[in-house]
Parts: C-alpha cells; structure tokens; sequence
C-alpha cells in the first residue's frame, strides 16, 4: 500500500480522499488494505498513521509516504513480516546494561538541516524533549508505535511504520524455584565452592532460532570469506570448566563454546548450529568469573537493504565467584582428610595444616576445634611460642594464615574425635572444610607388676613389656630395632622381651606419616642385697659333739630395684679356676668342690639363698694343743647367661664366709655381697 502525498504549508483539514485520487481542498488519509492514496500537491494531509499530537506533517515539497499495514495472519502476529522484509532488532532491557534501540523524534518534525537521519517516534511518547529511546522488557515482534522517516535530501523523506524484533539470549545458572535470576546474577552473583558438584547452567534464546528473523536468501547469498549472518558465543572465565554432562567428560573450550552459522568447506556454505540449551559449570580455582553469553548479527555486504538497528548485538551476564574455603593437613590428601584423617602424637612433632580463604575478600573466617578440643592445642609455628587458643577469628580471608600447627597433648578416644573447621561466609552463605585427627600415644607397661612405675623404659634383662596404642583399635606398622624380640598380632599392641643383655632397643609403630617410638634401655644387675632368714643347722646337735658346721637361709634381693629381673637367668657358683684350697688347723688341706646354682628371681627381684658348710670332724679345729677359732670363704660369684655366649659375672666378688669358735666349736656361715649377713646363732656341734 503506497500513498503519495504532496504535501504545502497550511493547517490540516478534515476531508474524505477519493478512491480516484482527484484533487480536493484538504485530506486526512485514511488508509486500508489494498488501497492507494495520491495527494496532490499544496494539500494539507494528516500522517496516514497516527502521529504525535498536533499538526499533521507539513512540507512545502514532494514526500512520498510508504505505509505497511497489512491485517493480522494466521499464526495470530498483529503484525506479519512481509517476506520480502525483515524488521529492525532491538536487544531486551533488563539489567545491568538496559540495552535501548534507535532515537525517537519525540515532536514529530523534521527539520529541513537534518540529512541521511533516521527519526521515529512513539504514539505516546513518554520521554521529554525531542528525543527518546525505544525499549522494551518483553521479546518479541512489535509494530513500531510510529512513523520512521529516511531523510535523504532537504524537502523528502520516507514515513514507514515497520517492526521491531525485540531478541535475547539469556543465561541461568543453577535455577531452583523461586530464584530470582535477573535481579542477583550481576550483582552480588552467586557463590560456589571449588570442586562442588556441577551447577546446571540454561542457554535461552529469544527468539529460540535466530535465523528466522534473517532474509532467506542469506544462507545461499552469504559469501565464504564474509562474517557469519549470527554468531553465538559463551565465554566462561577462567574460574569454572564449562561441560555439556553433569559429570564426567571433558570441558568445551574453543569453538565448542560458539555456534551460529560457521562455514562448512565440504557443503561450501554456511550451515547453522545451533546451540545447546542446558550446559553444566563446574568450580574449579578460586576468583570471581563472569559468564558471558554474546549474540551478535552481522549484516553480510549485499543486504544493506536489511535494516539492522543501531545495536543488533545482546548480551547475557552471569556473575560466578568459586570459594576456596580449603583446610588440609600436611602430607594428607583431599580424599582422606576426613577418614582416616591426620595422626598426631601425644607431645610429639606438631602438626602442619594449610589453611586458605579464597577470594580473599570473603569473611569472615574462623578456624575452630568444633570436636576434641581438650586434646590439641593450635600454635603459630612448629616448635615453641605460646598456644593461640582453638578458637580463631579473621574478618577477611586476607588475614587468615596459611599454615598453622597443631600439638597433641592427650590422647584421642576414639579414631577422629578430633574436628578442625574452617568456615568462611560469602554472600550470605556458609563454605566450610572439616579436616579430622586421631591424637596417638604410644605407651607400654611392665609385665611385671612392680616397680610401682609400670610404663617405665628401663628394663632388666630379658623383661618383658607390653606396647600399645592409644585409641584402641588403631592399625599400625610396627617395627623392633635393635635387640630383643616384638611378638603379637593385634594392630594396636606388641609384646616387646628385652634382650637377655644389656642393651638399647626401639619399638616403632608408624601410622601413615606418623612414627611412634619407645626407646627402652636394658640393663643388667648390679647388686645384692641380702637378709637372714633362719638357721638351719645340720642335724642334731650333740652331745656327743662329732662334727662341726653350720647351715643358714637367707633372703636376697636384685638390684637395682627400678627394674625388675624376673625373666633373667642367673646363677651362682663355686670358683673353681684356680682351685680354693681350705687349711684346717689340724693340718688337713681340702679342696673346695666345684659347684653351682642356677635360679630365678620373682618379679620383685627376691630369692632365697640357703648357705651351709660341713659337716666337718670336729678334730679339724684341733692343733694338736687345743681347739681354736678358724674362719675361711669361699668365692662364689653372681653370673648371668646373655642372649649370646657364656654366662657373665655380674657380683663377681660375692664371697660365703665359714666362721668357727673353738672355745664350744660352734660355727656361723653367712653372705658377702653389696651388705653382709650370716647366721643368727651360733650352731652345733653336731652328733
């Protein structure tokens, strides 16, 4: 439908044009389908659409007016693209960009000065001044509320009502009911933690095929080596993997992250792809990303006639801050922070943990011991200095240290009582990591239940000692090195025996990267000490008085007495090298016969030693004048059997003395060792 209108100066009168389009005194064009308007010159016409309030258009030259009106089609547009035509495009307003298309001339005029401008207003203009700028929050094709006039030289213009294709692309990230997308996806953004689970993220384009608002013959028309009609294209940032699968895969990167049409060298022509609607974003180093969704059209050279608008480009923007709330334990993976967790021992090499909180403007931060707190103390370096308490608060990430180092000071209950959390809020929400320790102690106890002190780790020779972990239940490598035997098979406890010599061992119980050692010390006995007990004697005592001698039981301890040498073997014997040799006073010379006495000692070091000598003649202490006193001893040293080789003195110079009275020849026998004791009485003579 094409109205000429001649247009001269005047004020606008109300008159009906004919269908011939015969001349007549003042014109108000009303059009229709179908119909076809010529206005002769020097007539007043009204805009054949409405115009803004007021006068009707007023050149004193010729303007031709194009006018589209064609009634509603069948799929229901009010306004049908007719197909040779395509409409201008206009992004969606929404924020943070409020995008706007072209200039709108507010007041309708069209200044004789203005040249090759484009101008177009509203009906209802709702801007003041002479201009005003077309938007709209909703997508879709709208009918231009107005006239758009193409000046191309002084006293001519175009006036067309046409159509605005009002286009998006979108993006949603993690969308959950209710989620007000628009109004936080900028600002503040979302908040994930590094290494969560993959967060759905929805392509929506408006409309869903951007190549139907573009002129058919384009995808025959457009050369090779000129840019593509549409291109699509997601920029991630480089704090998240973008994936096409909720898990697993690799990530797109590249030219997986566009689409739109790309030039097919085997078909020789451009051929669309279109792009997914769903992708997944997968956290992966602490920052702040912006994902960027760009829809750009691009006029091919040969379609000028398609009117591209002033901003034929649209973007969608989804603000991405990936936490970093990290708490390792040195040495320990990721995996196995929580179960088995870390080990530290009972007052020995504190702990390392790694601490970050990234970026470092979230906050604020607090590092607490939520469980075990009795058990560990935290300190800011590895040795010395004072405990910082198990309570520590940072207002940002940026004071929160990198390391700190915990110091086991009791032993745990139980496997991972120990719980380490550092907790850092970030817009409005809580990212958290928990680290769990298992405080160890590697204790031992005497079989022997005295000394008193039964963890003890000094031992006698061949004592045996119990080493066990705490908690119970622990699973640990264990190892003796040096003498001695580590018996058993429960995972948390060993039998150590002390080797039967003097000597230094170590029990090792490791646990991953934590080794527990006991270092024993084994000695051997030193002295002895002795008591009487009772005497004996060596038969019935005379008259008549036949023989002479004594026998007295005595009561002896080991030492030292720190130690107990109960599973040592002892004896001991009559020095036989060289022969002692006893000269009675009759004049008799007896050889002391060889003899020996291999023992045990309790737990508590006691034994019983029963000493005796004869019976002898009495005549042995007649010198042929009268019976006097005599006395002799017999050496008989202490000795131990090592764990290799023969036996070795320890008392070497324990001696037995004999002592006999001549005046009744009574006698006493008794002990010399680190004290002296002998018979109480005097004993015999004997029948």
């Amino acid at each position: 439908m094409v109205a000429a209108l001649g247009l001269s100066h005047g004020r606008m009168a109300s008159a009906q044009a004919s269908a011939s389009g015969g001349p007549a005194p003042a014109y108000t064009a009303i059009l229709g389908a179908g119909d076809e308007y010529i206005i002769p010159p020097d007539t007043d016409v009204g805009l054949p659409i409405p115009g803004p309030p007021g006068d009707g258009l007023l050149e004193e030259d010729l303007i031709v007016v194009h006018v589209i009106h064609p009634p509603n089609d069948p799929d229901g547009l009010p306004f049908p693209i007719p197909p040779d035509w395509r409409p201008e495009l206009c992004p969606l307003q929404k924020p943070p960009l409020n995008l706007q298309c072209t200039d709108l001339l507010a007041d309708g005029t069209v200044n004789r000065e203005q040249v090759d401008g484009t101008y177009t207003w509203s009906c209802d203009p709702t801007s003041q001044g002479p201009t005003a700028l077309f938007s709209s929050t909703t997508t879709g094709l709208e009918k231009t509320a107005g006239v758009m006039f193409t000046v191309e030289e002084v006293g001519s213009a175009y006036a067309t009502s046409g159509y605005i294709r009002v286009f998006d692309a979108d993006l949603t990230f993690d969308e959950v009911a209710g989620n007000p997308q628009d109004t936080i996806e900028d600002a503040p953004g979302f908040f994930v933690g590094k290494g969560s689970a993959r967060k759905p993220l929805t392509l929506k384009l408006e409309p869903s095929d951007p190549d139907k608002v573009m002129p058919w013959s384009f995808q025959d028309g457009v050369p090779h080596n000129g840019p593509p009609p549409y291109t699509l294209s997601l920029s991630p940032g480089g704090c998240v993997g973008i994936y096409s699968q909720p898990s697993g895969g690799t990530p797109l990167t590249g030219d997986a992250l566009q689409w739109g049409w790309k030039w097919n060298v085997g078909q020789h022509k451009f051929v669309e792809q279109n792009a997914p609607t769903q992708l997944y974003v997968e956290p992966v180093s602490a920052g702040v990303c912006n994902l960027n969704l760009d829809l750009q059209f691009n006029p091919p050279e040969g379609f000028g006639d398609w009117y591209m608008g002033l901003m034929p480009y649209t973007n969608d923007s989804v603000k991405v801050t990936v936490v970093d709330v990290d708490l390792d334990i040195d040495g320990v993976d990721d995996a196995q922070e929580e179960d088995p967790g870390g080990f530290v021992a009972v007052n020995g090499l504190r702990k390392k943990i790694l601490l970050a909180a990234d970026p470092h403007t979230i906050g604020p931060v607090n590092l607490d011991a939520t469980a075990g707190s009795d058990k560990v103390a935290l300190y800011g370096a590895p040795s010395g200095g004072d405990p910082l308490g198990n309570h520590l608060h940072y207002d940002t990430g940026a004071l929160v240290p990198t390391q700190l180092w915990v110091q086991g000071i009791a032993h745990s209950d139980a496997h991972g009582d120990v719980t380490i959390t550092l907790d850092g809020t970030a817009g409005g929400q809580h990212f958290t990591d928990t680290v769990k320790l298992t405080v160890v102690e590697l204790k031992s106890e005497t079989v022997a239940n005295t000394p008193a002190n039964l963890a003890r780790t000094t031992l006698g020779i061949g004592e045996p000692v119990v080493c066990y972990l705490r908690p119970a239940g622990l699973i640990a490598d264990w190892e003796l090195v040096g003498p001695g035997s580590l018996t058993g098979q429960d995972g948390d406890m060993r039998l150590f025996t002390a080797s039967q010599s003097p000597s230094q061992s170590a029990v090792h119980a490791r646990i991953a990267a934590l080794d527990l050692v006991l270092n024993f010390n084994v000695i051997a006995p030193n002295a002895e000490t002795v008591s009487w007990s009772a005497d004996e004697g060596l038969g019935v005592k005379g008259p008549p008085n036949n023989s002479i001698g004594a026998k007295s039981l005595f009561s002896c301890l080991t030492g030292p007495t720190t130690v107990s040498f109960g599973w040592a073997r002892l004896r001991e014997r009559i020095a036989d090298n060289p022969p002692q040799k006893v000269n009675w006073p009759d004049g008799t010379e007896e050889t002391v016969q060889p003899w020996e006495r291999i023992y045990t000692v309790s737990q508590s070091n006691h034994s019983w030693d029963r000493v005796w000598d004869g019976p002898h003649p009495i005549g042995r202490l007649w010198n042929g004048v009268a019976y006097v006193d005599f006395s002799f001893s017999v050496q008989v040293p202490l000795e131990y059997l090592p764990e290799v080789g023969d036996w070795v003195p320890w008392f070497p110079g324990q001696t037995h003395p004999r002592e006999y009275k001549g005046a009744d020849q009574s006698a006493k026998v008794g002990i010399n060792v680190t004290n002296t004791a002998s018979s109480r009485d005097w004993q015999g003579p004997w029948q």
